[in-house]
């Protein structure tokens, strides 16, 4: 997802993230945004986003 938004220079990405997970996502470059909310049957949740630079060529497709 991250590359395809470069390609296509969309700025930046968002995402909710469990709680419990907001380590990994800091540790990859995403920040946390927002107060905890609750998703029903799933638990404690936050937002992030993180910033996307434009590449400046294209991606190669498979």
């Amino acid at each position: 997802a991250e590359d395809l938004a470069a390609e296509l220079a969309v700025g930046c990405l968002w995402a909710t993230a469990r709680v419990r997970a907001l380590g990994l996502y800091r540790r990859s470059g995403w920040v946390v945004v927002g107060p905890e909310w609750d998703k029903p049957g799933v638990g404690p949740h936050r937002y992030v986003i993180r910033r996307i630079s434009a590449r400046p060529q294209p991606l190669r497709r498979a």
